[in-house]
């Protein structure tokens, strides 16, 4: 199976469901859950070296016709194991994984030049399609990050499927593709020092393909702002002027999703579903930029920090699906709410030329 699809916001993960449908509306595949139900899946996860993608932008393709590729040789040609006599033929490597969610057994398959290509659990007993692939990727992790450092090599897992066993539909994970844009930007005036600073590390943020380095990028950029108003604040009562504070807030009302995204993005960009679900999360509806900051962009960014930049024991872990999924669900707002401050703070720098409303000034 091989699908293209431009969906969800750019750079980021996104799941597609393929759900198959019978003829006869009484067919018990037709009563199907969104996302699976309880029951058995297999979970297959496909490597990849990194930078080196598998598929063109917005094409998918399925794991059987899909091959997987990594810096880890386990088999022929690649591999001779010295313990092997010349007439055996290693097919795969087991991993035998046990976590607080039981024991699992994990096949390990090459590629055609004996490269670990893909990891497959057969039969995963779980409640959804995700919870399948947590599972699975909690007992994986743990194993590819012992061989990353033993060996000082990237374990890159490129995509992950599962496939629901009672019913065959499939649930795969995909990174959206960047869009193209023609060169549509205002001509370049000087550009302050403090905007050149924080167009660099969202550049940064960008170039990058790893959701919580994208984060901490963004939420730098929401830092620097913050104490860049505050500053100017001060600075205005200190000559006798009324401090002022711009007030933001993320919509509530989903007739104003797309015009809130006009105002801080490029002229004729569309707006699928899936892009609207991930940006506008249930909980930051109708709250103001300070209080998702403090709330909930904060405690995340706190936990990165204590775990990779603070000394003391981890509190949040690469391997532990649970705590990324947390920095998944918060990047692209953030990302939304740094371009809204910049526009904010810089509007002769930011997007010039879109009004607040996301139309044209000439």
């Amino acid at each position: 199976m091989t699908i293209s699809f431009r969906g969800g916001m750019p750079g980021l993960m996104q799941y597609l469901e393929c759900m198959a449908q019978a003829a006869h509306p009484a067919h018990p595949i037709n009563k199907a859950e969104i996302g699976g139900g309880p029951g058995f899946y297999k979970v297959v996860f496909t490597l990849a070296r990194p930078g080196y993608p598998l598929q063109p932008e917005g094409h998918y393709s399925s794991y059987e016709t899909l091959e997987g590729d990594s810096h880890l040789a386990i088999a022929k040609p690649a591999y001779i194991n010295p313990a092997f006599t010349p007439d055996d033929d290693l097919k795969h490597v087991v991993f035998n994984a046990q976590t607080e969610d039981g024991v699992f057994q994990l096949y390990a398959t090459s590629n055609k030049r004996g490269y670990l290509a893909q990891i497959t659990a057969e039969s995963v007993q779980a409640n959804t399609a995700q919870d399948a692939r947590i599972k699975i990727a909690r007992a994986l992790a743990s194993s590819l990050s012992n061989i990353s450092i033993q060996l000082d090599m990237p374990l890159w897992v490129y995509q992950s499927e599962m496939i629901e066993l009672a019913t065959g539909n499939r649930f795969m994970s995909i990174i959206s593709p960047i869009l193209e844009s023609p060169m549509r930007v205002a001509p370049e005036g000087t550009l302050t020092k403090e905007f050149r600073a924080n167009a660099s590390l969202y550049r940064e943020a960008l170039n990058s393909n790893t959701p919580v380095f994208q984060f901490l990028c963004f939420f730098k950029i929401i830092e620097a702002l913050l104490a860049r108003r505050e500053r100017i604040a001060v600075e205005a009562k200190a000559r006798g002027e009324p401090p002022s504070r711009p007030v933001q807030i993320v919509p509530a009302d989903e007739k104003e999703f797309i015009p809130w995204l006009s105002a801080i993005y490029h002229v004729g960009r569309g707006w699928d579903e899936i892009t609207l679900a991930s940006i506008f999360v249930p909980e930051a509806r109708g709250k103001k930029f300070t209080r998702i900051i403090e709330d909930y962009l904060r405690p995340v960014r706190v936990r990165i920090a204590h775990a990779v930049l603070d000394s003391g024991e981890l509190t949040l872990s690469a391997d532990e699906e649970m705590d990324i999924q947390q920095v998944y669900k918060w990047v692209a707002l953030t990302r939304c709410i740094v371009r809204h401050m910049l526009k904010s703070d810089f509007p002769s720098e930011f997007l010039p030329y879109i009004a607040g409303d996301g139309s044209i000034e000439v």
